[in-house]
């Protein structure tokens, strides 16, 4: 009963702040990378619940966490591990409430993906801004927020900078997950 009224308390006051958010933008849709509040909200409360399952080429997003100090096979796992996290929710919510958005699809494209999740999403994609400026941008812990200049570009740095070493590991931990979302190279 203790950690059922901890929980009540956490979805409350997450909604009170996602309203007040939302109240000031004049918006009703609100965007939650949080997928741990994600599953908290679809079993506590009356949200309307989509998933933006966004995934990238794995080897790309190894890379990303190995600049940060993680060793392939440590990225590796985690990188298997958040996916299938996302794919045991996405069984929970259900498909007509999950989008799978490729990064690479969107920087190549980003009008016509950000058209597609607001089909799905069942929102007006005219309001969304028109440009991607920093003050209309809120990316909270998101290092990008100190130097976005609103332009989108596709980095594929790790193809020059992963060792063959590297590759192999991450194949091995990770190949089969990167073939389930398309990745065949």
């Amino acid at each position: 009963p203790a950690f059922k009224r901890r929980v009540q308390r956490f979805i409350h006051r997450n909604l009170c702040v996602m309203s007040e958010i939302c109240d000031y933008y004049g918006a009703n849709t609100y965007l939650d990378k949080g997928l741990e509040r994600i599953a908290f909200f679809r079993r506590n409360s009356n949200l309307d619940i989509f998933l933006i399952h966004l995934v990238r080429d794995g080897r790309g997003q190894a890379y990303s966490r190995k600049k940060r100090g993680a060793d392939m096979r440590t990225a590796a796992r985690q990188l298997t591990k958040f996916d299938e996290r996302v794919e045991r929710l996405r069984r929970i919510i259900g498909n007509s409430h999950y989008v799978l958005l490729r990064y690479e699809d969107f920087c190549a494209e980003p009008k016509k993906q950000l058209q597609r999740i607001a089909e799905v999403i069942g929102i007006n994609p005219a309001n969304f801004p028109p440009s991607a400026r920093m003050e209309d941008m809120h990316m909270l812990g998101n290092p990008m927020r100190l130097s976005f200049d609103g332009s989108i570009k596709l980095d594929e740095d790790w193809r020059y900078a992963l060792s063959p070493e590297d590759i192999a590991v991450f194949q091995k931990l990770a190949g089969r997950r990167n073939r389930r979302y398309g990745y065949t190279q």
